[in-house]
């Protein structure tokens, strides 16, 4: 297995070797961490990235951005797949007084993902961890608690309707001791916001006739974060005739929708 791997590797370099040049560079700094990430076209949506990073201008680190996985296809530097865009940001995350290196990639398909790679200084070298965010991708803002990353919950997409149906429930995420861990529930006042925004979507869908189920779901879910889960639920069954005509693809009939709600929404970490 060790072989395999090692002649995979091998092959991987041998091909960057021989496609030339870097299609591009992409340059980030901040706090006298500056960071160059180098890419080359290997295939279509396939690239040999690599990472070099100098601290107050001497180099200490120079290697090549690991894949999400065993597929190359999952390597394609956000820069490349979207122009003008960047894949590189410099900044400090965990408001230590030491900047951390975010690389964003993007797998391709239409309604799919983005995934980044976070390097964080050790005190010697760069450690990397990975969050995959899907097809939503995320902001950075600067919330009460710290620079936070925002985002929706992208395990609702096709999980109760069509993706165009799909709504998702906020989620905030902040980087602790080098890994990214959620910490939506301490922003109630977000949450509640994004719920009225998804009520909102919710009418106009249904003005429209379209479907409205994965909407209603994903409020349920932020109504489970606010305390209000039962009696989202209680409305959710007492109005079950409003989208009893959707499509039985995604879910099912409406009495499976209803009846395996709370149970996956508390699965999923909703407190329902």
């Amino acid at each position: 297995m060790r072989f395999v791997v090692a002649l995979l590797a091998a092959c991987v370099v041998a091909g960057a070797a021989q496609a030339g040049s870097p299609v591009r560079k992409e340059h980030a700094s901040d706090l006298g961490v500056r960071a160059t990430l180098s890419y080359i076209k290997l295939r279509y949506g396939v690239y040999y990235v690599r990472l070099v990073v100098a601290r107050n201008g001497t180099k200490v680190y120079d290697r090549r951005v690991q894949p999400f996985s065993a597929d190359m296809r999952l390597n394609q530097p956000l820069g490349a797949a979207f122009s003008p865009g960047s894949s590189i940001e410099v900044r400090d995350l965990d408001m230590d007084g030491e900047a951390e290196i975010l690389v964003d990639f993007w797998t391709g398909g239409a309604h799919c993902c983005i995934w980044t790679r976070i390097y964080r200084w050790n005190g010697s070298t760069y450690a990397g961890a990975t969050h995959w965010w899907g097809d939503l991708g995320y902001d950075i803002d600067d919330l009460s608690g710290g620079t936070s990353f925002v985002t929706g919950d992208d395990r609702f997409a096709y999980a109760f309707s069509s993706y165009a149906g799909s709504g998702f429930p906020l989620q905030v995420w902040a980087l602790k001791h080098g890994r990214l861990v959620e910490t939506t529930s301490r922003y109630r006042d977000l949450v509640a916001r994004d719920a009225a925004q998804l009520w909102r979507y919710y009418v106009s869908a249904r003005k429209g006739h379209d479907e409205v189920r994965g909407l209603l779901a994903a409020w349920a879910a932020d109504q489970c974060r606010l305390g209000r889960g039962t009696k989202a639920m209680a409305w959710l069954r007492r109005h079950a005739f409003l989208f009893r005509n959707e499509p039985s693809l995604f879910v099912g009939s409406n009495e499976r929708f209803l009846r395996t709600l709370p149970a996956r929404l508390r699965r999923w970490g909703y407190p329902c």
